[in-house]
């Protein structure tokens, strides 16, 4: 007999089959190191969610990549698709970009030939992405331009470990916020974790500035690093230039690593773009990496 749990968490399992569906028929298309995450959620609203996660942010095929190299210069072009859907009021968004990547680099001399990358040094690396946001009812839709700034410096052993283990960027975004439905979230309460709560207006223009800054170090407890775990924190902001509005996403997280699988305890304050939601959200995650 179906008691009301099995009744709730098939309902739950069909609000996430499109992504689902995406994410299989994606892996068709796009190459290796691609991850895919299910976990269990306790929203904003104290509500027990699942949450299907797909992050597609590295190059294409080499046979389906285009890049273009010069004297210390470097263009590639790669997709970024990020898909994070969840059941009740968990955080939701869904970004696909297309992003060039201008790369400015020192070259060396190895074994006689010259002007070759200095793994070594810093990388200065301008992203120039086109793109849209939305949200999981796709009530309105950002399309969007961006432009950033994102050293590579994971290599410069004249920089502390420490800092080796960062990532930074900051990038100017704009474009506009179209509006695609009357239909309201799905979820009324105040305070929901899936609610629209960013000042942008619909049908209006978009202009805002971020700040990201990632820290990731790595334990691993055999030579083949098959076996180990990660501390992870990630921070954003971004400022609304139009309505002087300051937004922020928090996440903090213990990856446990086995191969290509991981689980992840992880807590996040605020769900970042599209919905810009202030809300927090603890849960356990399993990952895997293709």
């Amino acid at each position: 007999m179906l008691t009301n749990y099995h009744l709730q968490y098939i309902y739950d399992m069909k609000k996430l089959l499109p992504a689902i569906f995406f994410a299989i028929g994606s892996l068709f298309l796009f190459g290796q190191d691609n991850n895919v995450l299910l976990g269990y959620l306790n929203t904003a609203l104290e509500q027990n969610a699942l949450r299907f996660a797909v992050d597609y942010s590295k190059k294409l095929k080499p046979k389906l990549e285009l890049f273009k190299s010069g004297k210390a210069s470097l263009v590639s072009f790669s997709p970024d698709i990020r898909i994070d859907v969840g059941s009740d009021d968990a955080f939701n968004g869904i970004i696909a970009k297309y992003t060039g990547n201008i790369m400015k680099f020192k070259t060396t001399t190895v074994a006689g030939i010259d002007e070759v990358p200095d793994l070594s040094k810093v990388f200065h690396n301008f992203p120039v992405s086109a793109g849209f946001e939305t949200n999981q009812s796709f009530s309105s839709i950002n399309g969007l331009l961006e432009f950033g700034y994102v050293p590579w410096y994971m290599n410069d052993k004249d920089l502390p470990k420490f800092v080796r283990q960062t990532r930074i960027g900051v990038f100017v975004q704009g474009g506009y916020k179209f509006k695609l439905s009357d239909q309201p979230d799905t979820v009324f309460n105040s305070g929901a974790g899936n609610i629209d709560e960013s000042k942008e207006n619909s049908d209006s223009e978009l202009l805002r500035l971020k700040a990201s800054a990632v820290i990731s170090p790595h334990f691993y407890l055999d030579k083949d690093k098959k076996l180990g775990f990660a501390i992870i924190g990630k921070g954003d902001v971004w400022y609304d230039i139009i309505n002087t509005e300051f937004y922020y996403s928090l996440l903090g997280a213990i990856r446990f690593i086995y191969e290509d699988y991981y689980i992840d305890t992880k807590y996040e304050k605020g769900s970042g773009a599209p919905n810009f939601n202030q809300g927090s959200q603890f849960g356990v995650n399993l990952g895997m990496q293709f």
